[in-house]
Formats: structure tokens, sequence, C-alpha cells
């Protein structure tokens, strides 16, 4: 007679000796599916133990597989870390350049203003609006004639051609003096075409 538990077949016998050889191989199979059980699955992790397993199960994993798994962690907020570091960097260069345009630009207008306020005359313009409506009339008009037109207009174009020939002299980019010399163009072409249409 055979008695199949599980994976094991065992022949019945009557004599005691097959009966202790039965009953310690039923042991040792109980033994081995126990152990089987117990075994961790594959790629699970165990921290409590730790190495690879269910949590409070033995392991046979590399007791360095914490230190590996911080020593990962730590690699990658590193990682993350100079990342942003980077980006903010790029962010606030950025952010300066673009303040750096628009205080030139607020510069610039600020020049225009400053020059354009002691010579408009009649056609005088409100530079303190919305304070005040107040305007400044002033004795001279770089257009007038009847305001010393042709005086300020010799004095406005000294000046831009010491300017034009201080910044030739200290840029030499061919884009530069191009942007000059285009300038200087536009200078000589406004009057010619105001002269040439208002005769």
């Amino acid at each position: 007679m055979r008695c199949h538990w599980g994976s094991l077949s065992i022949e019945h016998t009557d004599t005691h000796a097959d009966r202790r050889r039965t009953v310690n191989q039923i042991r040792r199979s109980a033994s081995q599916l126990d152990r089987a059980r117990r075994r961790p699955a594959a790629g699970s992790i165990d921290l409590r133990s730790g190495g690879l397993g269910p949590p409070g199960g033995k392991s046979a994993a590399s007791p360095n597989l914490v230190r590996n798994l911080l020593a990962g962690a730590v690699a990658d907020v590193q990682r993350d870390l100079k990342f942003v570091c980077h980006m903010g960097v790029c962010g606030a260069a950025r952010l300066l350049v673009w303040l750096a345009l628009v205080m030139f630009l607020a510069c610039a207008v600020l020049v225009h203003l400053s020059l354009d306020f002691p010579f408009h005359a009649a056609d005088a313009h409100k530079h303190f609006w919305p304070l005040t409506d107040w305007r400044f009339h002033s004795p001279l008009s770089y257009w007038n004639d009847h305001h010393h037109a042709r005086w300020v207009g010799v004095l406005e174009l000294g000046l831009v051609l010491i300017s034009m020939a201080v910044l030739w002299q200290r840029f030499h980019s061919r884009w530069v003096r191009a942007a000059l010399l285009a300038g200087l163009t536009s200078l000589a072409a406004v009057p010619m075409f105001f002269w040439w249409t208002l005769g």
C-alpha cells in the first residue's frame, strides 16, 4: 500500500523499522515545507533584517543592502539639488538680463525727457503728468526758428558726432560700427527729408 502526502510518496509497511523510517520521512518533508514557506520572495526588501524577504523573516541577502539603498537615495537627492540649483542660477541670470534691459530702456527714457524739457517752446509737454498738468515753455526750441532752432540744431549735431566718435574708438565690432554708420545716415536723412518736403 502506498500513501501520497504532498509530493511525498510513502510505501506502507508493518515493520517497526519501516514505521520509524516513515515517520522520519514525514518530519523531514514537513521541515522542508516549513522552510520553503518561510523563504523570502524574490525581489522583496526587508529593511528590518537588512536584506531581501518579508518583514521580520530570515534573509540571506548582503548586509550592505541598506547602506547601498541609502547611498542611492543620497545620490538622487544630490542630483535633484544640483538640477534645482542650476535652474535657479539660470533663472536668476535671465531675470538679471531682463532687469538690465528694462533699466537701460528706463534710463534712455529719462535721458530723452531731460533733454526734451529745455528744448520745447510752444509745444511743451506735460513732463510731470499725472501729478500735474503744468508745462514748461522753454525759450529754446530744437525745430522752431523763432526760438533759436538753428543754434540748438548745431549744438545737437555736434554732441551726436562727438558721441559717435567716442563709440567708434571704443568698440571695434563690425556690428557696432555698422549701427553707428546707420545712425549717422539717419541723422543726415531726417533733416534732408524735411528740407525736401517742407522747403
